[in-house]
């Protein structure tokens, strides 16, 4: 074997693993992504969410109404996670002010400070809509 017949062996060589490591890892790639997709759960629809979008008073009233009962609940985790679908999950409070709530704002946000006052950074984030509303409502 010559040398240039040598060198033309070896640059296949290098050629086709380099293209073998490009597949397999479009195919890895490919296969996480789908893994991914199909491990995701579906977006829940939240009710609550769904009853103050409806914009009827008495839907509103009855979201209300639940997360007050979630606020009062006796385990601290659940009144925990009640905050946090006023702050985070559910945006609920976004929700109630979109909604012109401005009322029922300051009061949840009450009830929320005191359900967990160890939580600052909810109790700071229900305050800022609390602060809001009450400017809004005209009573700084």
């Amino acid at each position: 074997m010559n040398k240039e017949t040598a060198f033309s062996y070896q640059l296949s060589a290098f050629s086709m693993k380099r293209i073998w490591n490009f597949v397999v890892t479009a195919v890895v790639a490919t296969a996480s992504i789908g893994w991914a997709a199909t491990a995701l759960p579906a977006q829940s629809v939240d009710p609550i969410a769904q009853q103050i979008d409806s914009k009827d008073p008495a839907q509103i009233q009855r979201a209300v109404a639940t997360i007050r009962n979630r606020l009062l609940a006796a385990s601290p985790d659940d009144r925990k996670a009640a905050v946090q679908g006023l702050a985070q999950q559910g945006h609920w409070l976004e929700k109630l002010k979109e909604a012109q709530q401005q009322e029922e704002i300051v009061r949840l946000a009450q009830e929320a400070t005191l359900a967990v006052p160890w939580d600052v950074w909810l109790v700071e984030y229900v305050q800022y809509y609390r602060a809001q509303a009450l400017l809004k409502l005209g009573r700084p």
